[in-house]
């Protein structure tokens, strides 16, 4: 057993972008790269432009700072105005992986830089799901092995941005490996989050799905209050439901026993859970990601 407390979260936002206040090209550029924790602002203006059509184009170090966090302070300005991508943004609702002004290649990736997708697929009549937020990166265009999984559906559950990860990039950046690496290590992030998913599926009983699912969520997206750890995704029962790998009656019924034991909260915006959260299959001191 394990529990989740205030230490192993990283007290995270989730924004909801507006295309007037989300994309101003000053300061921080209003990009959304809270999730992965900011650590080094640009210094002057941020090189953005509008490309119309709902397309700007932004230094990718201005949206996730911490892929520069390797860099020399005397590289950095180089290195920022050379990770030049083209950004476009998603609104809640319906969503499918496509490029506006450009022609996608099987190696052409898109990286969620706010916002959260929900990707579903149906195998066998059963549906499952697995949620994508900033840092996540996803290759919509890669040849499909034998060994794929169906295509499957894609909605956006919060409005965000995502940026244009290409081999025109790659090439902009080989003299700063550093970079590269750390997109190279964002690539393993979805991998780690999809084997986590996988272990709470096994777990035999739906309260301890739903107890490892939420220490899962709160690790990215939880925000510590005096109440308790707050996962502010608006997330139902039939989607808790598909991401547990079960039925969405058994997932009611196993919160009613989590809110009974004051465990477990539904709020009108998300999800409370309590600051000492005894998280079953995970070792002590070690977060549910890490248990993969």
């Amino acid at each position: 057993m394990a529990r989740v407390s205030r230490a192993h979260l990283r007290v995270d936002t989730v924004g909801h972008p507006s295309e007037e206040s989300a994309m101003k090209a000053s300061g921080q550029n209003g990009y959304l790269g809270a999730e992965l924790g900011a650590v080094r602002r640009a210094a002057g203006p941020v090189p953005a432009r509008e490309l119309g059509g709902g397309v700007r184009d932004a230094a990718l170090l201005d949206l996730l700072p911490e892929l520069g966090d390797q860099l020399s302070e005397r590289e950095y300005p180089q290195a920022r105005l050379r990770s030049l991508v083209q950004v476009e943004g998603f609104e809640e609702g319906p969503w499918s992986p496509h490029l506006t002004r450009r022609n996608a290649r099987p190696d052409t990736g898109l990286l969620v830089t706010g916002g959260v997708l929900v990707r579903e697929v149906e195998i066998a009549g059963r549906i499952f799901a697995e949620l994508l937020g900033a840092g996540d990166l996803i290759y919509p265009w890669a040849r499909s092995t034998g060994a794929s999984v169906p295509p499957g559906s894609w909605r956006a559950l919060l409005p965000g941005y995502l940026a244009v990860v290409d081999e025109l990039l790659i090439a902009r950046l080989t003299d700063h490996p550093a970079v590269i690496h750390a997109l190279a290590t964002l690539s393993t992030r979805r991998g780690r989050t999809l084997a986590a998913l996988a272990i709470t599926r096994r777990l035999r009983r739906v309260e301890d799905r739903l107890l490892f699912l939420f220490a899962l969520l709160a690790e990215r997206w939880g925000r510590v209050t005096p109440a308790g750890v707050v996962v502010r995704l608006p997330i139902n029962h039939e989607l808790l439901a598909r991401l547990v790998g079960t039925r969405r009656q058994a997932v009611t019924t196993a919160l009613g026993g989590l809110r009974e034991r004051s465990l477990l909260t539904q709020l009108d915006d998300g999800w409370l859970l309590a600051a000492e959260l005894t998280v079953p299959g995970v070792p002590p001191g070690a977060t549910a990601t890490s248990a993969t």
